[in-house]
């Protein structure tokens, strides 16, 4: 995988990441409490497949993404 083909899988991890989470406080309001821990821990465990494994071999090849993505995180709130 070239660079920036690389930086676009993170950007997109990103914003499916966001998405997901993004499902949590609606998961809570309208689902029964123990229905609600199902999908939050498999959206955790989806988070942190996502981190260790896509994410870890990107920024692995390519650690400057890193520092780049999370400068953009700082600067604008997003790393999109």
């Amino acid at each position: 995988m070239d660079k920036e083909l690389a930086r676009h899988v993170v950007r997109e991890t990103f914003r499916g990441w966001k998405f997901l989470t993004d499902l949590v406080p609606l998961l809570k309001q309208h689902c029964d409490p123990d229905e609600y821990a199902v999908y939050k821990k498999a959206i955790g465990t989806i988070s942190g497949d996502i981190s260790l494994e896509l994410l870890g071999a990107i920024f692995k090849a390519y650690p400057d993404l890193e520092k780049e993505m999370e400068a953009n995180k700082q600067k604008y709130g997003a790393v999109f």
